[in-house]
């Protein structure tokens, strides 16, 4: 084996959660150690979420090592691996005491992107109201809560909570539901690292908020999850 390298990864939960992932992968194809994980200028979800077999710490100013957690080659190691890494003890998931457990969730991205339209989120929630099942949302966004809540209450639509919990709870109670209706978001796409077989329902390229795709010229997470189809068979886009 070769010497063991100190890694340095950036990004929120769901970028930490996957660039990790890809880190070991890769570490157990090229045969080489991981020192240390370190999450700079973000806080630190990893040692928050996970017992990992490397150390993690957190140290702001360090010098990024960046992980493209979009690069077709590093989603098909990262799924290759995934098994192994968590059969033999790579990464294990600390479980918080408490956390709210729904079957169908919406999770609304909004603070950093506003990547799908509000009526898209709107459309998804009503067709689940519909069938008479109890709707979870979480969001960070305060101002599309405040829209939707009042939305969803004015058309009669009920059995519909809001998020009242911190990120990590929120991605726990993600991971623990049947089915996710999301727009292209490393938070929710993140669960499917421990169950591929979960339901995840993404706002399309169609529905995408056009100021987003003209602003960026692309759509965050796309190349993700299009490779990602191959290993998770209930992933898929929706209008």
């Amino acid at each position: 084996m070769d010497k063991k390298r100190k890694v340095y990864i950036s990004g929120q939960l769901g970028n930490q959660l996957l660039r990790c992932f890809i880190i070991i992968a890769d570490s157990l194809e090229n045969n080489y150690g991981i020192e240390a994980i370190t999450v700079t200028k973000c806080p630190d979800y990893l040692e928050q979420l996970l017992e990992l077999r490397v150390e993690t710490n957190s140290q702001p100013g360090d010098i990024i090592s960046e992980v493209d957690h979009n690069s077709e080659g590093h989603v098909h190691k990262l799924f290759k691996y995934r098994t192994r890494i968590l059969d033999e003890g790579w990464v294990k998931l600390k479980q918080p005491e408490s956390f709210v457990r729904a079957r169908m969730c919406v999770h609304m991205r909004g603070m950093d992107k506003k990547v799908a339209p509000l009526q898209w989120y709107y459309k998804k929630a009503k067709s689940i109201s519909d069938k008479d099942t109890e709707i979870y949302v979480c969001t960070d966004d305060k101002w599309s809560k405040r829209l939707l809540k009042i939305w969803l209450i004015s058309t009669g639509i009920s059995g519909i909570s809001f998020t009242n919990q911190d990120a990590v709870r929120d991605w726990f109670t993600l991971l623990h539901a049947d089915t996710i209706y999301c727009s292209s978001s490393s938070f929710p796409l993140s669960t499917l690292l421990f169950d591929p077989d979960k339901e995840v329902v993404v706002c399309s390229r169609k529905s995408t908020n056009y100021d987003y795709r003209i602003e960026t010229g692309k759509i965050a997470e796309f190349p993700f999850i299009e490779t990602a189809m191959e290993y998770c068979p209930n992933l898929r886009f929706e209008d």
